[in-house]
This record gives structure tokens, sequence and C-alpha cells, in this order.
């Protein structure tokens, strides 16, 4: 009996999922566990052996989740050209404005047709450090991962298996409440077109409501100016008591205008009940364990697995191993050659002028290779330093226009373009007259509404270029 296990791995404990069958798909083990935030990997490690070893679940070719809010998703529109280049074109554009060099992340991506002469293609970055911890935690429980895949797909997945949805013609939001995030992702066609992972903040128990309806306003305005339209229903999955499912529903219908009858909550999902944890909380864990047993079904093409290493590249090393091979059998048969043609000591003086050339070749190698690689480093540092000094003279004359309590809370850069300032002011008239008398900031522009706080404050939305050739005068 064909058996997948999905683990899923989360900082306050894990859930292991175990389907069997072929045509029928059963789920014949689903085991939970927690542990506390900041616990040792060695304790970690022998929680997992004693799970997997009390149930007699298999240790090998494991699916297992690392956190998707944790990394980077991008979705690109491409022509078709050929596989070979378009790869090559994806991995560019997924390491392009990372804020460390590419070798210090891992990635993953998947494509398909997009009309008659496109390519549709999404990809996920993440650093490599977290999926090394994770293999450490596993190599220390004796466990072997197949591949890794970004929880919130997994997430998805699992529930549209268990609650009998079909997104393959049709499109939906999910709107997943975590303890410490939300995450917001439009899924259409087995696509994620859209991903978002807001921080919540918590004081007493209860999380701050004000800027969370400000965070998914903020996503609604930016919806419209990417030229996404909002799916016909809206998925609610709390995971967490700290949201009441009135207030949910209330916040999601004022802040993104869905009506409330395609607004889905728990109590409508009709999940079996081992994947509730209340009548109104679910299990993510769960569903996501599930979701990743029923990535083994998928093909490699049609899922964002993530690679340590470059295909590629592996089989660019193999054909250079095969060429040194043949040549190393060439060298061969002439050194035999020459064992028969050459007398003794002229055979060893021309051996020793190989070797002194093969060893100042390798050296000329070495240095070139060090030459690319520090080239590359500092083109790359140079670059930051641009970005940082940008940004620094950005905040440095913002400091000195606007008016006191001034309040931002995001700030968005593209080269010569702020794409988004976000905030909060007591007068926005005010705010915006002193920014147009200030030659750095004249071509910014209001997008969306200025709405007013309970507190006083408005709230306010600007983009626009920017004049960063700007002297600032202390």
């Amino acid at each position: 009996m064909n058996k997948r296990i999905g683990l899923d791995i989360r900082d306050d404990g894990w859930t292991i999922a175990e389907i069997s069958g072929n045509k029928e798909l059963n789920i014949s083990a689903l085991i939970s566990g927690k542990w506390e935030p900041g616990t040792s990997i060695p304790s970690k490690a022998a929680s997992l052996k004693q799970a997997f070893s009390n149930h007699q679940i298999p240790s090998k070719n494991l699916v297992v989740s690392v956190p998707m809010n944790e990394g980077y998703w991008k979705q690109i529109v491409l022509p078709s050209l050929l596989s070979r280049e378009v790869d090559q074109i994806i991995q560019n554009t997924l390491v392009a404005d990372l804020p460390q060099p590419p070798s210090s992340f891992c990635y993953g991506y998947k494509k398909r047709s997009h009309g008659s002469k496109q390519l549709l293609a999404e990809g996920f970055v993440i650093p490599k450090r977290i999926i090394m911890e994770t293999t450490e935690l596993l190599q220390e429980a004796g466990l072997k991962a197949s591949c890794y895949l970004p929880d919130l797909y997994s997430l998805i997945k699992g529930f549209t298996f268990l609650a009998g949805e079909n997104l393959s013609t049709s499109a939906a939001m999910f709107i997943i409440v975590h303890h410490l995030y939300l995450e917001i992702g439009i899924y259409e066609s087995n696509l994620l077109k859209y991903y978002r992972s807001i921080p919540l903040l918590i004081a007493n128990e209860k999380i701050e409501q004000q800027v969370v309806m400000e965070e998914l306003r903020l996503t609604k305005f930016m919806l419209r100016k990417e030229g996404c339209n909002l799916p016909d229903f809206c998925y609610l999955l709390p995971g967490t008591g700290l949201w009441k499912k009135e207030e949910l529903l209330e916040l999601t219908t004022l802040t993104l205008d869905f009506e409330r009858h395609k607004i889905k909550t728990p109590s409508d999902f009709g999940l079996p009940l081992r994947f509730y944890k209340e009548k109104e909380i679910v299990a993510l864990s769960s569903l996501t364990a599930v979701g990743l047993a029923l990535e083994v079904r998928t093909a490699a093409s049609n899922s964002i697995r993530l690679t340590m290493e470059d295909n590629r590249e592996k089989k660019f090393k193999g054909k250079i191993n095969s060429i040194l091979l043949v040549l190393g059998i060439l060298m061969a048969l002439i050194g035999i050659r020459l064992n028969f043609r050459l007398e003794h000591k002229e055979r060893q003086d021309l051996i020793g002028k190989i070797v002194g050339h093969e060893e100042k070749v390798r050296e000329v190698e070495n240095l070139i290779d060090m030459d690319e690689s520090l080239t590359k480093q500092a083109l790359f540092y140079q670059q930051e330093w641009e970005k940082t000094r940008s940004i620094l003279k950005f905040f440095a004359v913002w400091e000195e226009t606007v008016p006191k309590e001034t309040i931002l809370t995001s700030v968005v850069f593209d080269k010569d373009q702020i794409k988004q300032i976000t905030g909060r002011c007591r007068s926005f008239s005010e705010l915006y007259q002193a920014l147009l008398n200030c030659a750095y900031f004249t071509q910014l522009q209001v997008k969306g509404e200025i709405t007013i706080n309970r507190d006083g404050y408005e709230s306010f939305y600007l983009a626009g270029k920017w004049n960063n050739e700007y002297e600032v005068t202390n």
C-alpha cells in the first residue's frame, strides 16, 4: 500500500499526516504535538523521533513545510521562449531584488501557458538558513525529506481536498489568521495570484483591530492598482481564538467590500471534526500536513519545490566531469605510447614539464575565479549602498519637512519612484502643503481616500517620483 507522509513544522509544534491508497485516498494517521517557542533542536528532534516510532510511520521521503511569510513570493508573465531561456529569466527575476546575495537563498517555481504567446510563472524564495535549520532538525530525528514546500500552498490544497471545494476554474480569497500574523492569498485555477502577510499587534490578549483595518484597506487599493479584481468568495480560516467570528465578518465586509453571503467561515466548511480546534477555530497545521502528503501525487513541474542547487548547474558539472574523464583516458593512452618511445630520463622530464604547466594553469584558473567572485561582491555591495544612501536621505528630508506628530506606517521604494507611502497625521492638508513646498516631494500624489481614525488622526496614502538629488541641509 502506497503511503504519503506530510510533516508540518511550526514554532509552537508539529503535525504528521499519513495518506494511504491509490484511487481512493484515506488519512490513515494524523498526529500532532506541541513545543514551546525556543525549544532546543535536540528536544524537538526527540519528540518527532518518538512520534514516528510509536505510530510506525515511514521516516523517509517526507514532504516538509517551510513558512511562507518568511520568504518572498512573486508572479512573472513572460513571452514564450525556449525552455532554457525562460528558466534563466525566471531565476534572475526571482533573485533580482533580494536583500542579500542570491547564494544565501533557496528558490522554487512553476510555470504554465498564459494565453497564446505568453507564459505565467510563480516562484518563491526563502533564506537558505531556514532550510538548513529544518534539515538539521530532521537529521537529528533520523528523518529525511524528499522536498520542501511553502506552507500556504499545502494549507489551501489540504483545505480544498477535505472540504470538497473546487477552485480549478474559480477564484477565492483566503484570509488565514495565525497567532502573530495574518495571511491573505487569492487562489485561482490552481495558481496563487496574490499574497501578502500582515503582522498582528496584540495588547492585553486582544488584537489591535484598527491597524488591521487600515492594512486590509491598503490591500484592497494595492489589488486595484495591480489590476487584480476581488474574487467571488472569501474563506476565513482563524487558527486562534483571539478574534471572534462576528468581528472577523465585520472586518472583512467593511474593508474588502465582500457581501456577507459570499464569506465562508469554519462552520460553513464541513471539515471532519478532527480538523477543528473549536467550533470556529481551524487546525491549520493539520490541514497543511494533509496538503503536504497530497503533494506526492503532483508532478514536479506543477509544484513549487524548493531546491538548494540549480539543476542546470548540476547538468553542466556532469558534462564537465564527462569531458575530463575522456581527456583523462586520452592522456593515459598517450602516456602508454610515450612509455614505449621515450627513454626513462626523457619521459621523466616530459612528465615534470606537464605537471608544472598544470599547476600554473590551475593557479591562473583560481585567480580568475577569485577575481569574478570579488567583482560580483563589490558590485552587489555598491548597489546595496546606493539604495541605503537614498533611503537614508529620504528619511532625513522627510523629518525636516513634515509637521510634528506625523507617523509613517510603510514606505516602498523602487529606484526613483516611491510606490507607496502610508501613515497618519493630525492634518493631511497641512502635511501635503509642507510636502509641496519641498523640492524633494513636489511630484508625490494622493492615492486613495483620506480617512479619519477614532483617535483623530488622518490616514493617508501617497505615491510618485522623488528627487533623490536633493541636498539635505543640517
